[in-house]
Parts: structure tokens; C-alpha cells; sequence
């Protein structure tokens, strides 16, 4: 039984030329291999690329829920303040119709103030709803850092 020695580790002097061993061989790119491993990597980064986007895109999502929801609390709350107000307005205008309320009797309203910061907090977080739906629309775009919202401003 003959055992066959393979082509690469033929003896230098054989006939086959330099330029086809295979340290030549392997290090031998053409145009069309090189156009090959550059669209595979780029297309490797493109996958990665989309997959930040689709995470950034569903915490923006959640971000704006979570805005809209505080909306909806601060608009609940602003409408609460304002049914307490005109109740504390109706107590004192019967303090005031009776004609000698005694000092201390007729209430400070501090439903109006707080009424009025909820109707701005309201605002706030639907400009911010907007702005996170905005930003889950086109996550390759910045977004800018959030104000304080009213009432935390130092």
C-alpha cells in the first residue's frame, strides 16, 4: 500500500510555481470576496443596529405611556381641586351672606394654587407623551434630556 504524500507538501523541487502554494492561496483575495465580507458585516451591523432601535423604540413607547398616564392622574386630580375650591368659595360667600363672619370662619382657598399646578403638570407630562411617542417613531433620532416638571423646579 502506497501512501501518497498531499500536493502541498511536495518537495520544493516540483514543478508547481510558487504562486499556487497554499500560504498564496489562502491569502489571495479577489474583488468579488472582498465586496462579499464587506456586505456580510455590513449586513451582521445592520442587524444590530435595528435591534438597538426596536429597544429604544419600546422604552420610548413605555416612556410615553407612562407620561400619559401621569396626564390623566394630574388631569383627575386638577378637576378634584377645582370642585373643592368652588365648594370652599360657596362656604365662605354663605359666611359672607350672613353678615358677621367671625374671624377665622371664612377659609383660605388653597385649591385654586394646587388646582392651578395640576393643570400645568397636565401639560408638562402630555408635551413629554408627545415628545417619547415622537422619539418611538424615529429612534436613530437624539432626545433631548427631560425638564423638571412644575412644582420641582429649584
Amino acid at each position: 500500500m502506497t501512501v501518497r504524500r498531499p500536493d502541498f507538501l511536495a518537495s520544493p523541487a516540483s514543478s508547481a510555481p510558487a504562486s499556487e502554494a497554499p500560504g498564496f492561496l489562502l491569502a489571495r483575495f479577489t474583488a468579488r470576496k472582498m465586496m462579499r465580507a464587506a456586505a456580510a458585516i455590513g449586513l451582521a451591523l445592520g442587524v444590530v443596529q435595528c435591534g438597538r432601535y426596536y429597544l429604544a423604540s419600546r422604552q420610548y413607547r413605555g416612556e410615553a405611556t407612562f407620561h400619559s398616564e401621569l396626564a390623566a392622574f394630574y388631569s383627575a386630580q386638577e378637576r378634584d381641586q377645582r370642585h373643592h375650591a368652588e365648594l370652599i368659595d360657596y362656604e365662605n360667600d354663605a359666611w359672607k351672606r350672613r353678615g358677621d363672619p367671625v374671624p377665622g370662619q371664612i377659609y383660605e382657598n388653597p385649591y385654586r394654587t394646587q388646582a392651578g399646578l395640576s393643570a400645568r403638570r397636565v401639560e408638562y407630562y402630555l408635551r413629554m407623551g408627545r415628545k417619547y411617542e415622537d422619539a418611538a417613531a424615529r429612534p436613530w433620532r437624539p432626545v433631548e434630556p427631560d425638564p423638571l416638571p412644575p412644582g420641582f423646579e429649584g
